[in-house]
């Protein structure tokens, strides 16, 4: 016998095995999209911190690397519902990608 959580006093139990097994696999989906998110996460920033130390102008003009398009921007302070200050922007792209 296991505990099994209760979701309120009048829970109600749906038994459909289609629609568990349905939820099932987007359960197994979403866990592995977040496995992927977070490796994608690390090497975007292996990427980016490599391509920082690039000296390019940071006047948005492109630079090739290999197959990918590289540039950097600057971001003016802007007004919104907080104060942001000036930052350096790095774009990645693939050469012939739409902007």
């Amino acid at each position: 016998m296991r505990a099994v959580p209760q979701l309120s006093m009048d829970e109600v139990v749906i038994t459909d095995p289609d629609i568990e097994q349905s939820l099932e696999k987007r359960q197994v989906q979403k866990d592995a999209l977040g496995r992927v998110r977070a490796l994608y996460e690390e090497a975007d920033d292996e990427a980016r911190t490599a391509v920082a130390k690039l000296e390019l102008p940071v006047d948005g003009r492109p630079a090739r690397v290999g197959r990918f398009r590289v540039a950097k921007s600057m971001s003016k302070p802007r007004s919104v519902t907080f104060e942001t200050g000036a930052k350096v922007r790095t774009r990645i792209s693939l050469v012939g990608e739409e902007d």
